[in-house]
């Protein structure tokens, strides 16, 4: 029987879906100590169909730990009010990543904002991040959203930052009953905080509890705080709580570590009549310097214009990069962006990272003019350059046709003499 959500969205079928088999415990026949044919054959098509890997041996002492079904192990949710229990059940969901019947990662997520047809969900980043290359996304999953009314919806990947591990999911055909806002960790005058957690399969709710530290956090803010909520991998991308049920942060990782409040500005989502913009201040402990500014009207080019000084004259390689990370100088930031795994080319390119922007021309001043127009660097969507990184390089970007070892992947650029993170500009 086909799920339909309470709207005209694109409904997700479960008959095509692992998890809503009927329900049968997870060994259902065993012999002795050995495993029948057939249960090796249930066993691997369940492990593969709910993203686990296989063991190398198949044998009665198996069992399955860490799964995205796991509960909290200290569950409070019992002991919520009805009150804030009540309103807490209808902001927060559960979500899946699929590529073809294979789930490849299972999370939490809570709604920030909603239209007459649009509802947006502020989640974990690990939805769709390529688990051996963590600067990449995998852009064909389709992501399934496990409602509050209990139903199921296809959502689409808005926005994301891999380096503060957060995404934005928004399905459509959805009216949420309710959107939260975040409060700041500092203001909360009662440290003891909850971590909310729903779990995809049965879209059951959880709770644990902890207090906020003074720990400081591994990312490069100071206003970043840390709690010790201990979760599962199902509470990745849930919110946290205080004890009257106000929002204070998404839970980013497993465990303890990293429940950072989320502090980067997610980008808006374009349509035809919106104009965005946003700028990059570059500096360097070379003296090279200069202010780059972005804009795009609607789902068209993004224009690229400003200066730069203190270049030795000449060329020089022009690109942005995956990370709006300075905390180790220019050097954290990360590859060139290229969310679709291409090599290194010139910007007219089809094979061509998404950052590659050719060379800028310094001239006898050491001042070079900006002024570029490109549809692969959007300031919305999936693809947003909204919180990474403009780089200037110390030698000319070979185009990827140098013949170097490094052309394909750098284009032969040399060093990095000035950086500079893109935002959002009012």
């Amino acid at each position: 029987m086909k799920s339909s959500s309470s709207s005209n969205s694109e409904d997700y079928d479960p008959e095509n879906d692992p998890f809503f088999l009927e329900e049968t415990p997870f060994f259902p026949v065993a012999d002795g100590d050995v495993f029948s044919p057939g249960f090796g054959k249930f066993l691997i098509k369940e492990l593969t169909s709910q993203g686990y890997p296989l063991p190398a041996i198949i044998d009665g002492g198996m069992h399955l730990v860490n799964t995205f079904e796991n509960e909290f192990v200290d569950d409070i949710w019992s002991k919520l009010t009805k009150k804030v229990a009540s309103n807490v059940s209808r902001v927060v969901v559960s979500l899946a990543s699929f590529k073809g019947e294979e789930r490849i990662f299972a999370c939490t997520g809570i709604f920030i904002g909603c239209s007459e047809s649009n509802t947006r969900i502020l989640t974990s980043a690990s939805l769709v991040r390529i688990s051996d290359d963590e600067n990449r996304i995998n852009d064909n999953l389709k992501i399934v959203v496990h409602l509050p009314n209990k139903q199921q919806t296809v959502g689409t990947l808005q926005h994301y930052h891999l380096h503060y591990n957060v995404a934005i999911v928004s399905i459509k055909g959805f009216r949420c009953l309710r959107t939260e806002e975040f409060h700041d960790p500092g203001q909360i005058k009662c440290k003891k905080v909850l971590s909310v957690g729903r779990v995809f399969k049965s879209g059951k709710l959880m709770a644990t509890g902890g207090i906020l530290t003074d720990k400081p956090s591994k990312l490069d803010c100071k206003e970043l705080m840390v709690s010790t909520c201990r979760i599962t991998k199902a509470g990745i991308g849930g919110p946290l709580i205080d004890f009257d049920g106000n929002f204070v942060e998404i839970r980013r990782g497993e465990g303890g570590q990293l429940a950072d409040r989320l502090l980067v500005a997610l980008a808006p989502q374009g349509s035809p009549e919106t104009m965005v913009k946003a700028v990059a201040v570059l500096a360097s402990s070379e003296g090279v310097k200069g202010t780059i500014f972005f804009s795009q009207e609607g789902d068209g080019p993004t224009s690229v214009t400003g200066s730069v000084s203190g270049l030795k004259p000449g060329l020089h390689g022009f690109h942005v990069h995956a990370l709006g990370d300075t905390t180790n100088g220019c050097m954290s930031t990360g590859p060139h962006f290229n969310p679709t795994g291409k090599e290194h080319g010139a910007p007219q390119d089809e094979n061509r990272h998404a950052g590659d922007l050719g060379n800028i021309t310094a001239g006898a001043d050491g001042v070079a003019n900006v002024n570029v127009s490109d549809s692969q660097i959007p300031l919305t969507g999936a693809h947003s350059i909204i919180g990474r990184a403009v780089v200037v390089h110390a030698d000319p970007d070979d185009l990827g046709k140098g013949g170097h070892e490094l052309s394909k992947t750098t284009g032969n650029a040399g060093g990095r003499v000035a950086c500079g993170i893109i935002g959002l500009q009012g």
